[in-house]
């Protein structure tokens, strides 16, 4: 029988943005993103949780941005901070496992489903993480924890920001089953879009191919 492994997903939450508004008290609480300046035809890289609401996030022209919040603050990236905050954090997981998965500078996957301090429960891990991260670095991050990466991610981002959501064993085929279309990896506004009149979720999907359930499909990832 093969045993069910424990997956953590760490997500810091707006990384760049939340640094900046840690480090320069007159930026927090205000809409802010990191990225060029509107000026010159920039992008946004991040953007803060202010900023979010009035419906800016990355990759958007930094005009398109400025136009829909006019007092937007612009902060120019910086890159080593970013890279030395997310190695420290990088050390934290370290302390739990060495097999860690680094998606970007602001997220990873753990795999602890044998850990260096040998705690039963990948949750109780995942919250101490998000408790060190705090603790020491001033930033916050959402984790989620499940049986494998693909349900390890979509879990990170349900309860953001500063959350932590766990999709156990038992509960993974009917989540994924219900889960909306344009959740899975590789599923783009475009396509999700062409896709949402005849299939808005999982479950449909599964009864309209004769192949492997989408669910048995995404289990194995």
């Amino acid at each position: 029988m093969n045993r069910v492994r424990k997956i953590i997903h760490i997500d810091m939450d707006a990384f760049y943005a939340s640094v900046e508004q840690r480090d320069e008290p007159r930026y927090r609480g205000k809409p802010l993103v990191v990225g060029g300046s509107p000026s010159r035809r920039g992008a946004v890289a991040a953007a803060s949780y202010e900023a979010r609401q009035f419906g800016i996030h990355s990759a958007m022209p930094s005009r398109t941005a400025y136009q829909k919040c006019p007092h937007l603050i612009f902060a120019k990236p910086r890159f080593e901070v970013y890279r030395a905050i997310s190695e420290h954090i990088r050390d934290i997981f370290k302390r739990y496992t060495d097999l860690v998965e680094p998606l970007a500078l602001d997220e990873a996957y753990l795999d602890v489903t044998e850990n260096k301090l040998g705690m039963a429960s990948a949750t109780l891990i995942a919250q101490e993480i998000q408790q060190c991260i705090q603790a020491e670095t001033q930033l916050t991050a959402s984790a989620g924890v499940s049986i494998n990466k693909f349900l390890a991610k979509i879990a990170s981002a349900m309860n953001k920001p500063n959350g932590l959501f766990l999709i156990a064993p038992q509960q993974a085929e009917p989540f994924i089953e219900q889960l909306a279309i344009e959740k899975f990896y590789g599923v783009g506004q475009v396509t999700a879009a062409k896709m949402h009149h005849p299939i808005a979720s999982a479950s449909p999907l599964a009864q309209k191919t004769a192949l492997t359930p989408i669910w048995a499909i995404a289990l194995r990832s």
